[in-house]
C-alpha cells in the first residue's frame, strides 16, 4: 500500500516496486551502487514505480550519503563598491554556463571574488572554499594577478574563462586578435582606405580589458597589410573634431558600450552614423542588440563560450586531465533596419561635404 498525501520517499518506491529500499536506490541510479547491483527488469519496475508515484530524488541527502556535492563554482570579479552584477556581458556567459551544467545534473554555484575576500577576513574563511564545497571553478572575466593566485591555492581544478591569463590549458575565450582583423577587413571591403580607432586611453590599455590591445593589434595588422591608414583618437579628440571633418570618416570602437556611446553623442552633434560617417564595433552582445540593430559589429556569442568552458570543467572533473585551452572564433552579424558602414562612394563623399557644411 502507497502514502496517497505527503511526500512520497524512496522506501514508499521500494514498497511499490516490491525491493528493498538499497534495491530501489541502485535501479534509480542506473543500475547499480557501490553495494548493490540490480537486473535491467527490476530498474525498470523501480522506475516505472517512481513515475507512476510522482517521486522526485532528494539532491542535497544524495550528496551527503555520497559525500560529493555536485557543484561547480562561478566566480567573478567585482569592485568594493559594486554591490550588483550589472554586467550582461557576463550574464550572457553565466546562463551559457547554466545551460550546459543542467545537462550534467551539476548545480552551479556563483561567488563574487570581494565578497569571498570579505567574507574570509571577518570569519576567517569563506565556507566555499574552507568546505571545499566545489569541484570545479569556472573564473569569468579579468581578475588581478593577486586574485589569480589566490584562488589558485583554493581549487585544485579551474578554468579560466574570458580573462587575462591564457595558457596552454584550461583557458577559454574569444580570439580577440581576429575580431579586431574582421572589423577592418570589413571596412575595408567597403571601400574606405582610413581607419579611426576610439580608444579611451592609448598610453594604458593594459590596465584596461585585455581585449582591447589585442582587437586594436588586430585592426591596425589589417590596415598596414593593405596599406590603409590607421589611427587612433581619445574620446575628448574625437568630440573636439569639427563635424565636417568627421563626414565620410569610419569611427571603430573597441567596444560596444563605447559604440552605443558615440552613435548618441554624434547624433546629438547633427552626425547620423551610417549618413554622414560610418560606425563599427569590434564586439557585440544580445542585450545591445535589441536597442541599437543598425550598428555593425563583430558578433560574438557569450553564451557559446560560457557552455565552452563549463563542458571543459565537467571533463576537467570527469578524467582529472588538464583540458587545451581555446580560442573561439567571431563572426559578422549583419545590421538590420539600417547599416552604420557606408561605402565608399563619390555620391556618399557629396553628401558628406554638404551635411559637414551645414552642421558646421
Amino acid at each position: 500500500m502507497t502514502k496517497t498525501t505527503g511526500k512520497i520517499t524512496l522506501q514508499d518506491v521500494a514498497t511499490a516496486a516490491g525491493v528493498s529500499r538499497g534495491a530501489a536506490c541502485a535501479a534509480l541510479r542506473g543500475g547499480r551502487s557501490s553495494t548493490t547491483n540490480v537486473s535491467h527488469v527490476l530498474m525498470t519496475r523501480v522506475q516505472q514505480a517512481a513515475r507512476q508515484l510522482g517521486y522526485v530524488p532528494n539532491a542535497a541527502a544524495r550528496a551527503l550519503r555520497s559525500r560529493h556535492v555536485p557543484q561547480i563554482g562561478v566566480i567573478l570579479p567585482n569592485m568594493r563598491d559594486v554591490q550588483r552584477l550589472a554586467s550582461p556581458q557576463s550574464f550572457e556567459t553565466i546562463m551559457g554556463i547554466n545551460h550546459e551544467l543542467q545537462e550534467g545534473d551539476y548545480v552551479l554555484t556563483l561567488a563574487r571574488l570581494h565578497d569571498i575576500l570579505e567574507s574570509r577576513r571577518e570569519s576567517g574563511g569563506s565556507l566555499l572554499f574552507k568546505e571545499h564545497m566545489i569541484n570545479v571553478a569556472v573564473a569569468v572575466g579579468q581578475f588581478p594577478e593577486e586574485a589569480e593566485a589566490w584562488i589558485r591555492k583554493r581549487i585544485d581544478k579551474i578554468v579560466w574563462c574570458d580573462g587575462r591569463l591564457w595558457e596552454d590549458t584550461c583557458c577559454v575565450r574569444r580570439d580577440e586578435h581576429a575580431a579586431g582583423r574582421l572589423a577592418a577587413e570589413r571596412i575595408l571591403e567597403a571601400g574606405h582606405r582610413a581607419v579611426t580607432l576610439l580608444v579611451s586611453d592609448p598610453a594604458n590599455l593594459g590596465h584596461q580589458h585585455f581585449s582591447f590591445a589585442l582587437r586594436l593589434a588586430g585592426a591596425n595588422a589589417v590596415c598596414a597589410e593593405a596599406g590603409a591608414s590607421c589611427r587612433t583618437m581619445t574620446w575628448d579628440q574625437i568630440m573636439a573634431t569639427p563635424s565636417a571633418a568627421l563626414c565620410g570618416t569610419v569611427v571603430t570602437t573597441l567596444s560596444f558600450d563605447m559604440a552605443e556611446r558615440a552613435y548618441v553623442a554624434f547624433a546629438a552633434r547633427g552626425l547620423m552614423p551610417g549618413r554622414d560617417l560610418s560606425l563599427v564595433s569590434c564586439d557585440n552582445y544580445n542585450q545591445q542588440w535589441w536597442c541599437f540593430q543598425d550598428i555593425a559589429r563583430v558578433d560574438f556569442d557569450r553564451a557559446a563560450m560560457g557552455g565552452a568552458a563549463a563542458g571543459m570543467a565537467l571533463a576537467y572533473e570527469a578524467t582529472g586531465e588538464r583540458p587545451a585551452s581555446a580560442l573561439l572564433p567571431s563572426a559578422w552579424r549583419e545590421p538590420s533596419g539600417g547599416n552604420t558602414l557606408v561605402p565608399k562612394t563619390k555620391p556618399h563623399r557629396k553628401i558628406g561635404q554638404r551635411q559637414g557644411k551645414s552642421n558646421k
